[in-house]
């Protein structure tokens, strides 16, 4: 023990308050160290009177001592521990803290508490993934463990009802986030896994899937569930958005510069084509897409041309 320390305190006196505090014995010395740190710090800080400074090291100590026990009891590391117990956060804040103090030096190492934790919260493989991965993402601040819990139990709920291990995957994950409504997430879902079905990329897939869920969600934020579906309104809205994910499509794989222009003018021959008074049903859809865009190109074309030419 240091002078300072012995300012305040006797290592009797330390043992008493130990005791008194229920601090067992094999943390003694990371008691009587943590009351030496803070009574320095306490002191270069100049902001408490001297004996205020005394009683404030031991309620930090006995603290930082009953957290860094749990944790360790936990099956966490002395390192884990120790940054968790020491952080004046609260819960969601300290152990991303810890996560990621562990995770700069060791990635691996940070996987593995993450695990000892859910273990110790009674989770299964969904919650256990799940939980990983928001801390992987940075999305760990939200309450994980309440997010990682309702995951497992939506996600195994779709299973039940016969959903696709991607329908409910994705599903479960938007819903337990707890920042959608119902109807966006299952139109995201359906659309998304019905994409990645027909061989789709992902990021086709997440865009058509969010503009699905976004066009439904408006809809039926606007107008009572229980009225007459208008399923022409839905087919023309549905149409329109295949139109721009066609042209999206196109421009995506091709690199177009100003691909912005290319998908307005594909939008609007699209949609007129499709819905033409004088449309010819005898043509497949994929003839009339081919057109589009082959109309859709000509147009762009020219639109170039006087661009570069100013």
């Amino acid at each position: 023990m240091s002078e300072l320390i012995r300012k305040y305190y006797s290592e009797e006196e330390l043992k008493v308050i130990a005791n008194e505090k229920q601090i067992a014995e094999k943390y003694f010395e990371d008691f009587i160290a943590f009351v030496e740190k803070d009574i320095k710090q306490m002191t270069d800080e100049a902001e408490l009177d001297e004996d205020e400074i005394g009683v404030a090291a031991i309620d930090f100590a006995v603290e930082f001592i009953k957290k860094y026990e749990v944790e360790i009891q936990k099956g966490h590391s002395e390192e884990w521990s120790k940054i968790y117990a020491e952080s004046i956060e609260e819960h969601p804040h300290a152990f991303y803290e810890a996560y990621n103090s562990v995770k700069k030096g060791d990635p691996e190492k940070a996987k593995q508490e993450l695990k000892i934790h859910c273990r110790a919260e009674g989770g299964d493989d969904l919650y256990t993934s799940h939980f990983i991965s928001l801390m992987e993402n940075g999305e760990g601040f939200s309450d994980p463990d309440k997010q990682a819990a309702n995951y497992s139990a939506i996600y195994k709920e779709q299973i039940a009802l016969g959903k696709s291990e991607l329908f409910a995957h994705e599903y479960a994950d938007l819903m337990a986030a707890g920042e959608y409504v119902e109807i966006y997430c299952f139109w995201y879902a359906r659309v998304f896994d019905e994409c990645i079905q027909n061989g789709k990329p992902k990021e086709y897939a997440q865009l058509f899937a969010d503009k699905m869920g976004d066009y439904y969600s408006d809809y039926y934020g606007r107008y009572v569930e229980d009225e007459e579906v208008d399923t022409e309104k839905h087919k023309f809205n549905e149409r329109k958005i295949l139109g721009y994910m066609n042209a999206w499509e196109y421009a995506w794989q091709n690199e177009l510069e100003d691909s912005n222009k290319f998908i307005e003018f594909y939008e609007n021959i699209y949609i007129n084509s499709y819905y033409a008074d004088d449309r010819d049903y005898s043509i497949a859809e994929k003839e009339m897409d081919k057109d589009i865009l082959k109309r859709t190109l000509e147009k762009f074309s020219i639109y170039k041309n006087k661009q570069e030419s100013k």
